[in-house]
């Protein structure tokens, strides 16, 4: 709750500054903070907060990080696991429904029938990472399509993305144009855990 109530300060530290300060730059930059930080304040006290909370439980306690959702979870797992989650106590018919859409071994099935706020959470963070998976095998997709009109000749943009470097050594017999592959080796991904 401290982090809520940190928030609430700051709002209205912001809101201060904005009514106290001469400088039209500094009311600007104020405003701006404050309007980001009224929208993170929605976040939190809001469902989606509680669904960014598991997620990041998913990620940080169990190790169910964005490689295992890419590398385990690539047949639409992570989907149906969020469906038997969010499907009320009432709807679950253990024998035929749970067993054919839990996508993974029973062991891992933990219903909380008597809180069905922390049932939606997990269901809600299990979507989350299914969009996240889903916007990486895109972002793949497009990557691959670019790579492949290079190895054809071409000179395409890669704006928006980054290249690993197996990506950039298999471009590199392909491009003649010095000035171009110095704009995708300005496109190396720094990390393995930068997105695209």
């Amino acid at each position: 709750m401290s982090e809520i109530n940190n928030l609430k300060e700051s709002i209205a530290h912001c809101k201060r500054i904005e009514q106290s300060c001469g400088n039209e730059s500094c009311v600007v930059d104020h405003k701006q903070l404050r309007l980001w930080l009224e929208e993170l304040l929605l976040i939190k006290e809001s469902g989606l907060g509680n669904i960014a909370n598991e997620r990041k439980r998913q990620i940080d306690v169990e190790g169910w990080d964005l490689e295992h959702d890419d590398i385990a979870n690539n047949d639409e797992q992570l989907a149906r696991a969020a469906a038997v989650y969010a499907l009320p106590d009432d709807y679950r018919h253990f024998d035929f429904e749970i067993r054919n859409i839990f996508p993974w071994d029973m062991s891992w099935w933990k219903p909380v029938p008597n809180n069905r706020i922390r049932e939606l959470e997990k269901a809600g963070a299990l979507i989350v990472a299914e969009i996240d998976r889903l916007k990486r095998v895109d972002a793949n997709l497009k990557i691959r399509r670019l790579i492949e009109e290079v190895k054809r000749g071409g000179k395409p943009s890669f704006t928006g993305f980054s290249l690993t470097n197996e990506q950039l050594d298999e471009l590199k017999p392909y491009v003649t144009d010095n000035r171009y592959w110095e704009c995708l080796t300005a496109r190396k991904r720094r990390n393995e855990d930068e997105n695209y």
